[in-house]
């Protein structure tokens, strides 16, 4: 586990989600259908990431790979089973499910940003900076994740712009 955090780097991902999270405001505040809930989806998406933390501090490795199966059977078999019988409940439960989907989803995705970064063969950068954040791979998962929850607001802001 990574237990020591850099200042600089636990520092640069603090700048970094919030500007992610600003971006998504901005970007979708007055959009008549995010912009009623790009409040939630800033206030989820940096819940995840606090939990993340907290996890990968608290919890062995050996036990997040266990925790990594159980989330991805709930995300990709439960899910469409909770998807089915919402449709005979109507749209009330929709909001959850979003939010459920969006949770596991980001969280596997930290799962499987930091075991595709421990998979890396370790180099040296010409930054001390750069060699930093390969070595802290929990702080590289959530800047990486940040990286794909910018470019899903730009895809979002696309698709709603031209369909």
């Amino acid at each position: 586990m990574d237990k020591k955090i850099n200042f600089k780097l636990l520092s640069a991902v603090i700048i970094i989600t919030i500007f992610t999270c600003v971006f998504w405001t901005v970007l979708f505040y007055k959009h008549t259908i995010i912009g009623d809930v790009v409040w939630d989806i800033n206030k989820i998406f940096v819940s995840v990431i606090t939990f993340y933390i907290i996890v990968k501090h608290t919890v062995s490795s050996k036990y997040i790979d266990l925790m990594k199966i159980y989330i991805r059977i709930i995300f990709r078999v439960w899910l469409l089973i909770f998807i089915t019988f919402s449709m005979y409940q109507g749209t009330e439960r929709v909001a959850f499910l979003l939010s459920i989907s969006f949770i596991f989803g980001y969280l596997e995705g930290l799962i499987d940003i930091e075991a595709w970064l421990n998979n890396l063969t370790p180099k040296q950068f010409k930054y001390l900076f750069v060699n930093q954040l390969i070595a802290n791979k929990m702080i590289a998962s959530i800047i990486f994740i940040n990286f794909i929850h910018f470019s899903c607001a730009i895809i979002l802001w696309l698709f709603f712009r031209y369909y």
